[in-house]
């Protein structure tokens, strides 16, 4: 079921201030979205979607689906089925990310 919710993405890089001369900037900081989905192929095989709306989330995405511990946190929020979606919050501050925080975790319907 839909939540309604409007997630929006914030380009820490094209979001900050300019910097003038002799003085320093603060840190920029980000936020972004990413998006992991498992659900059943043709011929018996298993599909997996990632999915970032920017760079930083996608590769976030990546690195946890690697990760063989995120993946059993995430197999519990989900029930243990194999068919599921899960949207993430990727915050970064500078261009380097400080926080992934999984947002959605719900199993997907067999139709």
């Amino acid at each position: 079921k839909a939540t309604g919710t409007v997630y929006e993405a914030r380009n820490s890089v094209e979001e900050a201030a300019p910097k003038s001369e002799g003085s320093a900037q603060a840190p920029s900081y980000g936020t972004d979205y990413g998006y992991i989905a498992s659900f059943p192929g043709t011929s018996g095989r298993h599909n997996l979607l990632i999915s970032g709306i920017g760079d930083a989330a996608l590769s976030q995405m990546v690195k946890l689906v690697k990760d063989k511990q995120q993946l059993d946190t995430l197999a519990r929020q989900t029930g243990k089925i194999s068919n599921f979606e899960a949207l993430y919050r990727v915050r970064t501050v500078g261009g380097l990310v400080f926080e992934t925080k999984l947002l959605v975790a719900r199993p997907l319907k067999n139709d």
